[in-house]
């Protein structure tokens, strides 16, 4: 399954400092929610994505989208253009419409608690021009702020489209969330019943503009399914827009 990065969405009529969720650079979820009537948005802005004997393909569009519903409820849309530039046409994956609960507040929502943990779930959509049927999925999400850093874990069970179930784990570290400029590095595996592995790499940087905007980049290397190279650039901003 391809997994590309997403990004910000600029807009107006921001109105308070908000409670947010994670600016993607990585693959992960983080475990927190937005505040109910809040919505975020991301947009990938540049994405490349090339697979060792496929063909390589520009990311139009990628966007994902978090609405607050009540505390601590949130909904997350997502959806993800791929154009291959060398004519093969244009495809719409990974869609997916999940609901995130939270199960306890902590460090990383401001809490001196232990680990912050989220429960989603939700539905993996129909597609475009990509792989046929439905799906679902379900995680579990926890994220850990310390003064040196942020961790990330995120644990998934998918039933995919195609009929597969598979596992999805990940891991990341971020730099001292006091920075302005945050490196961070994640390492992920996802394992396909009757398909195979996936293990990847990502190093990138998070860098926040404001309280309510950040610009991410990086690099993802991964060993696909039939042990081909996959590689990725990463560019996206984030923005929170705040209460309608």
């Amino acid at each position: 399954m391809k997994r590309l990065l997403l990004a910000g969405l600029v807009g107006m009529g921001l109105l308070f400092s908000p409670k947010h969720a994670q600016a993607y650079l990585i693959d992960a979820n983080d475990a927190t929610t937005v505040d109910p009537g809040a919505v975020e948005l991301e947009l990938q802005l540049v994405g490349m994505f090339f697979e060792q004997g496929d063909d390589g393909y520009a990311v139009l569009p990628s966007i994902m989208g978090y609405v607050g519903i009540a505390k601590p409820l949130d909904l997350i849309f997502l959806g993800r253009g791929y154009l291959s530039v060398t004519g093969g046409g244009f495809s719409f994956a990974d869609t997916q419409l999940l609901l995130r609960y939270q199960l306890r507040e902590g460090s990383y929502d401001g809490e001196d608690a232990g680990p912050s943990l989220v429960l989603q779930g939700g539905a993996l959509l129909p597609t475009f021009n990509d792989v046929e049927g439905i799906g679902a999925s379900l995680a579990l999400l926890l994220s850990h702020s310390f003064d040196s850093g942020t961790i990330h874990a995120n644990a998934q069970v998918d039933y995919r489209h195609g009929g597969n179930f598979a596992f999805f784990g990940t891991f990341v570290f971020e730099g001292p969330p006091s920075w302005n400029a945050r490196p961070c590095i994640e390492v992920f595996v996802d394992v396909e019943q009757n398909s195979g592995t996936e293990v990847s790499g990502l190093l990138g940087v998070t860098a926040d503009i404001s309280e309510r905007a950040a610009v991410m980049t990086g690099v993802r290397v991964a060993r696909g399914v039939d042990a081909n190279l996959i590689s990725e650039g990463r560019l996206s901003l984030w923005v929170h827009l705040g209460r309608p």
